[in-house]
């Protein structure tokens, strides 16, 4: 595994990574400020009708929190951190292909988990229901990148630039607790319509989508490519995995098992050297 794709020199005395103290804050920080705007609706201030404002305003917390901490630091000379831009990964360059892989990747493990899912005794809905829901795929997918922009500019673009520095495994891990972590006020209202044990494998696949999708940012230095797997995750995954098969089967851990263990292979691979589907970028986050 090359643990440095976007930042391929040794890190000098002033292109420093963020420090766990760092990281933790921000972490928390974002958490918290996406409890406290998701708070009216957890206690029952808000209608459960207002879900479909509360949620995107909440997904903008991770930006917002990056925005802060790049002021912050930006005022601090030991940190000489590089433009906005750069820091939050906006670059392109890459980008297109890396989309292409990501989402092959994401429509092949969908797949397979869908097989999982007939070999396992799941059956399939109502083919009006499955061709309308097809229809559907495409603009749900461009809706759902539009609001995936805020997580995405600051998980796979703030937190994976401040953690440039850090070995794959360490960063990966990092991104898949913050991604739970920062969920988990979301866990109620899941469960106001669903069981335990559905909100447990939402979490779970959560957490397994975070090293793939920081894979595939490092591997193109762009947060373009984790966009578009976001908008894919609930659009396409979604398809494939819902909308096919008839629903009130509960949850088939063999399916959710498959999609880990293939979620997790995948951001091995994108990261190892034998990996040539996306050039690997060269630019530096941070300046010398």
């Amino acid at each position: 595994m090359s643990p440095h794709l976007d930042n391929p020199s040794p890190p000098s005395s002033n292109n420093t990574s963020a420090s766990l103290v760092e990281v933790a804050g921000y972490i928390l920080a974002a958490t918290a400020l996406s409890a406290l705007i998701s708070a009216p609706l957890l206690v029952g201030l808000l209608p459960k009708a207002t879900t479909g404002l509360i949620v995107p305003i909440a997904q903008l917390t991770p930006l917002i929190v990056a925005l802060v901490f790049f002021a912050a630091l930006k005022k601090r000379p030991q940190h000489r951190l590089a433009r906005l831009r750069d820091v939050l990964a906006l670059r392109w360059a890459s980008s297109t292909k890396a989309i292409i892989v990501g989402l092959g990747f994401l429509i092949v493990i969908s797949a397979l988990q869908a097989l999982t899912a007939l070999a396992t005794g799941q059956t399939f809905a109502a083919s009006n229901d499955i061709a309308l829901a097809a229809i559907a795929v495409i603009p749900i997918l461009l809706m759902q990148c539009v609001f995936a922009l805020g997580e995405e500019f600051g998980w796979r673009g703030w937190l994976a630039s401040r953690t440039t520095g850090w070995s794959f495994p360490k960063a990966a891990a990092t991104q898949s607790i913050a991604w739970t972590l920062w969920h988990l006020p979301v866990v109620p209202v899941i469960l106001s319509t669903a069981t335990i044990e559905f909100a447990l494998a939402y979490l779970v696949s959560i957490a397994s989508w975070a090293p793939f999708f920081l894979a595939v940012r490092l591997r193109s230095g762009s947060v373009w490519p984790a966009v578009v797997l976001h908008g894919g995750i609930n659009s396409i995954r979604v398809f494939f995995l819902q909308s096919v098969f008839a629903s009130g089967e509960g949850i088939n851990w063999w399916v959710e098992a498959a999609g880990v263990i293939l979620w997790l292979a995948a951001a091995a691979w994108v990261m190892s050297k034998s990996f040539q589907l996306i050039p690997c970028a060269s630019s530096q986050i941070v300046k010398e």
